[in-house]
């Protein structure tokens, strides 16, 4: 466990879960025209880096502090060594983590139903077709 300045760049690859202890941020995506868009704003206590950390793969956005802050980071392998030793603590940290999931994907599918309720019947068949495909088409069981 380390206090850090928080660190998360859209396209680096690290595997890390930042707790935001005081200050607030904003997690940033750009698009492929080079502008960006604001996903979210953070305030404190929150969590970011839980996509990388669970699926290893470069950032998908940016996070970016609106003043000053103050972060806990959990690196990956010290979570991997608490889970070997059965830690309550890791326990208590996945299921935290599998929660704030949870309500940022039921979000998630709100907003998407909503889009899609939005447009014409064609293109709406296409999209939500291949939306599903590519969201329920890969599983690793």
């Amino acid at each position: 466990w380390s206090s850090d300045v928080c660190s998360s760049d859209l396209g680096k690859q690290s595997q890390n879960i930042w707790i935001t202890l005081e200050g607030d941020c904003e997690v940033v995506k750009r698009l492929g025209d080079g502008e960006e868009t604001i996903l979210a704003t953070l305030s404190s206590p929150s969590i970011f880096g839980e996509m990388s950390f669970f699926y290893p793969a470069p950032h998908s956005a940016t996070v970016r502090a609106l003043g000053n802050m103050r972060t806990l980071r959990i690196r990956r392998d010290r979570f991997d060594q608490l889970s070997e030793q059965n830690s309550a603590a890791a326990l208590k940290l996945a299921f935290n983590l599998a929660n704030v999931l949870a309500a940022r994907l039921r979000r998630m599918d709100e907003r998407v139903a909503k889009l899609i309720h939005e447009q014409d019947d064609d293109r709406k068949e296409n999209e939500w077709r291949d939306f599903r495909s590519k969201l329920y088409g890969d599983w690793n069981i």
